[in-house]
């Protein structure tokens, strides 16, 4: 059995302000904006033991042990947040802050040189703010998972079951990279690199239980 599905959307809000005393809030992308979401499960029960093709009519000893496998995983995919921008001075192309794929690395996640100002000298202690507070072309990392099982159903008696589960969540071990540092006077500025990552390394959970 398998199920997939897939979610496009776009979330805008008007629910902060450049500054304080605005008569409105700013329509602009959501935080919490997702653009794409894909996720895909599936479940396999191995041929093996009484009422499947194979080994179907083995001996209770045998049928115990290679029956009753089942392999199951997730597959999850979505867009990356977009981008928290503090008040900066900014003199450039705001098209120019987005990195091609192939330039984009964990130490340069978007273009430093587009034309902010970094000098700590110059920053602005009261200014009226036009630089935007997020775009939807400059996100964060995206999640690219895989949550993997095997189960084990052994049936003891008539109603009596006992399950053992290996589950490997993150099986791929891959890092899901915070948010790159927006602090223009500071020397991480631009980068994505964190002692800790925003999501868990592989994990090997194993459950064992009796159904009756």
């Amino acid at each position: 059995r398998s199920a997939c599905n897939y979610t496009l959307s776009k979330f805008m809000q008007a629910t902060e302000t450049y500054q304080a005393d605005d008569l409105r809030p700013v329509e602009v992308i959501s935080d919490a904006d997702r653009p794409h979401r894909l996720t895909v499960s599936g479940i396999y029960e191995l041929p093996f033991g009484p009422g499947r093709t194979w080994l179907a009519a083995s001996n209770p000893v045998v049928s115990r042990v290679v029956g009753g496998w089942q392999l199951s995983g997730v597959y999850s995919f979505q867009s990356g947040a977009p981008i928290n921008f503090g008040n900066i001075i900014f003199n450039g192309d705001i098209n120019n802050i987005k990195l091609s794929g192939d330039q984009q690395r964990v130490e340069r996640w978007f273009n430093t040189d587009a034309g902010f100002n970094r000098n700590a000298a110059q920053q602005l202690g009261s200014n009226i703010r036009t630089f935007p507070l997020r775009f939807g072309f400059i996100r964060a990392d995206k999640i690219n998972n895989y949550d993997l099982s095997v189960i084990k159903n052994t049936q003891i008696k008539e109603r009596l079951n006992f399950q053992f589960r290996a589950e490997f969540l993150n099986a791929m071990n891959h890092k899901l990279l915070p948010a790159p540092n927006t602090s223009v006077t500071q020397a991480a500025f631009g980068q994505a690199v964190a002692s800790n990552t925003a999501n868990y390394p592989r994990r090997i959970q194993l459950t064992a239980k009796f159904i009756f």
